[in-house]
């Protein structure tokens, strides 16, 4: 009896030890996604913050050189060290604003933006994605007028939702590539700062009084 009774009790303890175990395994899972979620909820509260803050700086810009300039410091705050260079389209003509030439990365001559054709230039204003480099360069970006091994770059187009207004051009250093998260922050800004864009336009095209 003592021995079936040990026995009993032996495997009745095992149960227990695996229940425990299972249990723990649920809550080390349960923590982790908790600690995720958390993680996630700071990033996008962080991003919605960068997103609103941009908006209200924005606001009442008549100018358009004065709006870029805006932008670039608003980006540079976002992105450390970034270069930054606006490309927009006008019926058959583009402008090209270097907004921060105070801030190369060390380059030869004045940087990549000066690669761009107006081919290349349409081909990534209409593109509905954040173009890489790589991206770039299957659009038609000339790779062979700049060391490109030594940047990192990413185009962020305009008009998503209004193809062919134009895109951001980001690059700094490749010491310091251009991480995923910094430019989904600015492909929220987009849309809200293409209509402020064209906003410029129509004020500068309307006569003033007076």
């Amino acid at each position: 009896m003592d021995t079936n009774r040990r026995k009993r009790i032996r495997r009745l303890v095992h149960r227990l030890n695996q229940q425990r175990r299972r249990q723990a395994q649920k809550i080390d899972i349960l923590c982790n996604d908790m600690v995720a979620a958390h993680k996630d909820f700071v990033i996008q509260l962080n991003s919605l913050m960068f997103t609103t803050n941009f908006y209200e700086s924005i606001l009442g810009h008549s100018d358009l050189r004065e709006l870029l300039e805006t932008v670039a410091q608003w980006i540079q705050q976002r992105i450390s060290g970034a270069h930054v260079a606006v490309f927009l389209l006008t019926g058959e003509s583009i402008e090209m604003h270097c907004v921060d030439n105070d801030n190369p990365i060390g380059l030869d001559a004045n940087g990549i933006e000066h690669c761009f054709t107006p081919e290349v230039i349409r081909n990534i204003s209409r593109a509905n994605w954040i173009c890489s480099l790589g991206d770039m360069i299957r659009l038609g970006l000339r790779c062979d007028c700049r060391p490109m091994d030594r940047v990192s770059a990413a185009a962020v187009p305009l008009g998503r939702y209004q193809p062919g207004v134009g895109f951001l051009l980001i690059y700094r250093s490749s010491d310091t590539p251009l991480l995923p998260g910094e430019l989904r922050s600015l492909a929220g800004i987009t849309p809200g700062l293409s209509r402020a864009i064209q906003a410029c336009r129509k004020f500068t095209q309307t006569p003033q009084p007076g």
